[in-house]
């Protein structure tokens, strides 16, 4: 009966606010009692902006996004993460929700690739977490917070290459979950070294598969090498560099999603 008493003051509250915040995507208008004003909201739901990709072999990897790290999708995710636009999360969660169902993802719980506990603290929150909680209440699975970061790393966006990788390897660690389709949840997707490792750890803990759902993919510069596992073919390879390591493959694509297992990557199927 309270909350029923409750909800129009605080509805009215919160449009009210919302009428004096601009839309962190566009800035022309305002942001509305939804985090972002309707057409914004209703470009990031637009599935012609986003896609997926899932690469061939034995433990495919299959991500999906929502629009490229570039305008009103840029401007809303770093509104978000640095600007401290909780509220955000709200339009975003809804498109990464109707990419998952586009896509037709079985998903019985979200996880999060989680900040340093230290970075949290300086930052005040998670924005990947804030926006997994979002994803969960759309698709009405829970949400658990299954990962942690074991120690401090650099920042993927400052780093190339194999660099990324190595600043992730062994980073990772979950919690027991049970033999489930989990979806995990970031912000932005780059070359994935970051994803790949939390993936490896959810199926290490005992994840059925893990496939990966982030709000913007950056396009990395088209000559950055990635590193891809044997167990993943890229879904358009170009050739192998010499000399590279066994079972790994270094390829030079733009496109292509690209991937890299930690050392301690598990034998079981991540995607």
């Amino acid at each position: 009966m309270l909350g029923d008493v409750a909800a129009p003051p605080f509805l009215m509250i919160r449009a009210l606010l919302g009428s004096l915040v601009p839309c962190a995507a566009c800035g022309r208008r305002a942001a509305g009692p939804h985090g972002a004003c309707g057409p914004c909201r209703t470009r990031f739901a637009d599935p012609a902006t986003g896609g997926a990709e899932t690469s061939s072999g034995p433990c495919a990897v299959a991500v999906a996004w929502c629009g490229p790290y570039d305008g009103p999708y840029r401007r809303a995710v770093r509104a978000l993460k640095y600007g401290g636009r909780r509220d955000v999360a709200r339009p975003l969660g809804h498109a990464v929700a109707e990419r998952v169902r586009a896509e037709r993802w079985p998903v019985a719980r979200v996880a999060h690739v989680p900040l340093h506990p230290a970075r949290r603290l300086r930052r005040g929150f998670d924005q990947a977490e804030v926006l997994g909680r979002r994803v969960a209440t759309e698709l009405g699975v829970p949400f658990r917070p299954s990962l942690r970061r074991l120690r401090p790393t650099r920042r993927q966006a400052r780093l190339e290459g194999r660099a990324r990788q190595a600043n992730v390897d062994g980073a990772f660690r979950s919690a027991p979950v049970p033999p489930v389709p989990v979806l995990l949840i970031d912000d932005v997707l780059t070359t994935g070294a970051t994803t790949a490792a939390c993936a490896a750890a959810l199926c290490g803990a005992g994840a059925r598969s893990v496939r990966i759902a982030v709000a913007c993919r950056a396009r990395p510069a088209a000559d950055v090498r990635f590193v891809v596992p044997s167990w993943a073919d890229a879904a358009h390879e170009t050739a192998a560099e010499p000399g590279a390591r066994q079972g790994v493959r270094t390829v030079q694509n733009a496109n292509a999603v690209a991937v890299a297992t930690p050392s301690s990557a598990p034998a079981s199927t991540c995607g």
